[in-house]
């Protein structure tokens, strides 16, 4: 967020100094309009630019009732939007005949060094399909029979109080919505 906020929020002192309490929908609607214009980006970069709006309203609304209303509108003319243009899937994933090379690699490294447990994660990682975070986070106890059970997550936590200096505090497990993820015929 602390790059989105520069990129899209620091160039427009007008609208970032204006008092919480006087802005209005119209100024939010401006606002937005003025970053589909003056950035000419994709509905991702969009969406986290108006991510940003949208959380500080919610919050000044809902868990601090700083306003009683939201003045964030969700209804944005998107026309304005650069298009997405979908790339050839050869270039964006693996191909079928590369799969079995980067599974037998990491079979390879593993074999060599046997205490290096990353290319296990990998390897399980093909098989399903979770974030990052999420599977560093799995332990021996989420594997019932033949289903691992999705429900904890590995993230960092950051002492944001220098915005243009955050600093990492670590890293610690949260716990999520439980998910189950079956794989079935994965362990013997």
């Amino acid at each position: 967020m602390n790059a989105d906020w520069k990129r899209f929020y620091e160039p427009y002192p007008d609208f970032i100094s204006k008092n919480i309490y006087d802005v209005t929908k119209a100024d939010c609607v401006y606002f937005l309009n003025i970053i589909l214009r003056d950035f000419k980006i994709k509905q991702k970069a969009f969406n986290n630019a108006r991510g940003i709006l949208k959380q500080l309203f919610e919050y000044a609304v809902d868990d601090k009732g700083y306003l009683s209303v939201n003045p964030y509108k969700r209804k944005i003319n998107k026309n304005k939007l650069v298009p997405s243009s979908k790339g050839i899937k050869e270039t964006e994933v693996f191909l079928k005949n590369e799969i079995p090379l980067i599974k037998n690699e990491m079979r390879r490294r593993y074999h060599n060094r046997e205490s290096n447990t990353a290319p296990l994660g990998i390897l399980l990682d093909f098989e399903i399909g979770v974030r990052e975070g999420e599977l560093l986070a799995l332990s021996e106890d989420d594997i019932v029979e033949n289903t691992i059970w999705i429900h904890r997550e590995l993230v960092e936590e950051w002492d944001n109080t220098n915005l243009n200096n955050p600093k990492s505090l670590g890293y610690h497990i949260v716990e999520h919505t439980l998910k189950a993820y079956m794989v079935i015929g994965l362990f013997p």
